[in-house]
């Protein structure tokens, strides 16, 4: 797929840089609200007896706070791994292109976001993911990991429902870079996953 992928793409100029980087940004913001309101709605519809003994609900269900930081560092680290995969950019320009993206997809929490992805870069996969899901469940839930609905949420929920963000995180970066190939393939997982997590809803 990459290599077929890199025959039809052979980058971008310089100058559609600012419409690729802002076509990235609105759909990673539209894949992050997204994925947190999935996060929210799974919470709903667990069975009572996975809330634990104090039937949690979701406090937040608008995106903010330390979630948001940390699906956007989600974002910004599998677009710098798509990027050297794929070659949708020369390596020498990468970084001045990345340096475009960061900057409008972070905001003014450019320094939270790169602090959070500099520490990860430390850890391995399983620590990156437990942080992940944690920083979802507590912004989620409003309170730390002090219960068994807590936990089921951070080792269950999230972890079911991110390989669709990744999905639909590459997507968003083929889409911006014109790569038919690598977008229909990616929509395909990611029917695929949601209908398995449909599926797994029914039955409950």
């Amino acid at each position: 797929m990459r290599f077929i992928s890199r025959l039809f793409n052979r980058g971008p100029r310089r100058d559609d840089w600012l419409k690729i980087s802002t076509e990235i940004t609105r759909g990673f913001e539209a894949d992050a609200k997204n994925f947190f309101q999935s996060v929210v709605r799974s919470i709903d519809e667990c069975p009572p007896e996975a809330r634990g003994s104090d039937g949690l609900r979701p406090v937040h269900r608008i995106l903010g706070g330390n979630a948001e930081i940390a699906i956007k560092a989600y974002e910004l680290s599998a677009l710098s791994g798509l990027l050297d995969v794929m070659e949708y950019v020369p390596r020498a320009q990468g970084r001045d292109f990345c340096d475009l993206l960061f900057g409008q997809v972070c905001g003014s929490a450019l320094s939270d976001i790169l602090g959070r992805m500099h520490i990860e870069d430390s850890l391995n996969k399983d620590a990156r993911a437990a942080r992940f899901s944690g920083d979802i469940t507590r912004y989620a839930l409003d309170r730390e990991m002090d219960s068994s609905g807590c936990i089921f949420v951070a080792m269950v929920i999230v972890p079911m429902l991110e390989p669709v963000l990744q999905c639909h995180v590459g997507m968003t970066v083929a889409h911006a870079f014109g790569d038919a190939l690598n977008f229909q393939s990616l929509k395909k997982q990611a029917q695929t996953l949601l209908e398995h997590l449909q599926t797994g809803r029914d039955t409950r």
